[in-house]
């Protein structure tokens, strides 16, 4: 009773903390911070080294190896997108943007992202537990005069995730798993509206009638959408002990659908007279179609397909590796409708491609008290080209270097640490939407990941 109240205990702490705003580190916006462990390792054995219970996120299998456990961990995200601006921009108005807002800029936000894994016994080799977590993030936001303002200002992806499990050992090789995962994800994006660039369109000049020039900021609006919507999937997973030295585990994690509905505010510029400068008729027209509505979109979290081994090398070392497929082209675009007849479609071309993640690690038990661990990692962006790369999430391919270490604090108890740092390519840009003009230039990005974790055998 006392390893279940603990349980759930944390879990409360967990939900309250998950929802805040988790910046993707992983390629697309996977989050894959939900084990200390695995960090250290830059995810190689994920599902097959089950030492703890956030293994029974990677493979619920895992958990026929694990006492009654639980895990509580936190992970400080700090990425950065820093862009730079070597080539012309212009606004939707064609008009090159002023000089004073070619600025740098950096997108990135650190955050915090917990995770809480919970695994027991519950009859004679069947194991039951759940997760908690939020497996996909998003959040970068850029200073309301940037260059980029046309095409974002802040986006958000906020997301918990439960994931109850069952698992079963079959024999002394082969045990199975199968959990369901129920997500909550709240999305916003926002970005500047040069309504002065709508002005001169509507009139058929290239200044509004009030002399404000397209891409000037003077008639500058802005617009946030914001959706929200449930969804479930499933994952299941098969966990071979071939011998004592050698693990596999294979696991798939189902993708996960939601109909977002929320609303489209728009805030219309207000200064120089607002639409007013145009006239009775186009000015309560253009304010008619710019104003705040119901608004819906299609969010598709794509699916995973993992293969790992842990393969011991005498007592004290074991020999880790994982492939990972994540089926990125489930989300070929964004697409939000507005209830407002007169608001047009908001549509962003994304074709993102399916990613392979290869990586490989090491642990080491020095002693009884001591096990240190690293790891490498490759990770493919999804991202085909820089015309289909968004200022939203500036990806491309990265490369893990994890380093960790656990410490038993007790018989029952272990403190686990873990820091990982990222080498992302040089990032080019050329990204051009309708109405929100061309911006192209360069990002140079990296990341940073901190985590600490508790693990407790009941």
């Amino acid at each position: 009773m006392k390893g279940r109240t603990a349980a759930w205990t944390s879990a409360g702490f967990v939900c309250g903390l998950v929802i805040a705003s988790s910046p993707a580190l992983g390629a697309g916006f996977a989050v894959l911070e939900q084990s200390t462990k695995r960090l250290g390792n830059a995810y190689a054995g994920s599902g097959a080294m089950a030492d703890d219970a956030s293994e029974v996120w990677y493979n619920p299998a895992a958990a026929v190896h694990l006492d009654r456990s639980m895990q509580l961990g936190l992970s400080v995200i700090d990425p950065s997108f820093e862009y730079s601006n070597p080539r012309p921009i212009n606004s939707p108005g064609s008009m090159p943007l002023l000089a004073s807002s070619r600025l740098k800029s950096d997108g990135g936000e650190t955050a915090a992202v917990p995770n809480l894994a919970y695994s027991a016994e519950v009859a004679d080799k069947w194991y039951a537990g759940f997760t908690i977590n939020a497996p996909f993030g998003l959040a970068t936001e850029y200073d309301d005069n940037w260059v980029g303002r046309y095409q974002t200002l802040r986006s958000e992806i906020q997301s918990i995730n439960i994931n109850p499990f069952v698992a079963y050992e079959l024999d002394d090789q082969f045990s199975v798993g199968f959990g369901l995962s129920v997500n909550q994800t709240d999305v916003s994006l926002s970005r500047a509206v040069d309504f002065a660039a709508i002005c001169a369109g509507a009139v058929g000049s290239t200044t509004c009638p009030n002399g404000a020039l397209p891409g000037g900021r003077s008639f500058d609006g802005e617009v946030e959408v914001e959706g929200d919507d449930v969804g479930w999937g499933y994952n299941f997973g098969l966990l071979w002990s071939p011998s004592d030295a050698t693990r596999v585990s294979f696991a798939y994690r189902s993708e996960i659908e939601f109909d977002l509905s929320g609303d489209g505010d728009f805030d219309q510029p207000v200064g120089l007279g607002g639409f007013s400068a145009l006239g009775p008729v186009l000015g309560a027209g253009l304010a008619a179609t710019f104003s705040d509505s119901d608004a819906e979109a299609e969010l598709t979290l794509p699916d995973t397909l993992s293969l790992s081994l842990r393969q011991q090398l005498g007592t004290r070392t074991a020999l880790l590796a994982d492939i990972t497929h994540t089926r990125w082209s489930s989300l070929d675009e964004i697409r939000i409708d507005f209830d407002n007849p007169l608001t047009p479609t908001a549509v962003e071309v994304l074709d993102w491609e399916d990613t392979l993640r290869y990586s490989v690690g090491i642990d080491y038990a020095h002693n009884d008290e001591w096990t240190f661990r690293s790891g490498l990692a490759w990770d493919e962006t999804p991202v085909p080209n820089a015309r289909l790369r968004t200022p939203r999430l500036p990806d491309n391919d990265r490369l893990w270097f994890g380093i960790g270490a656990s410490r038993s604090i007790s018989e029952q108890a272990t403190l686990d640490l873990a820091y990982a740092h990222l080498f992302i390519d040089d990032t080019d840009i050329y990204w051009e939407q309708p109405d929100g003009g061309l911006l192209a230039g360069e990002y140079e990005s990296t990341g940073n990941v901190l985590s600490l974790s508790l693990s407790v055998n009941f």
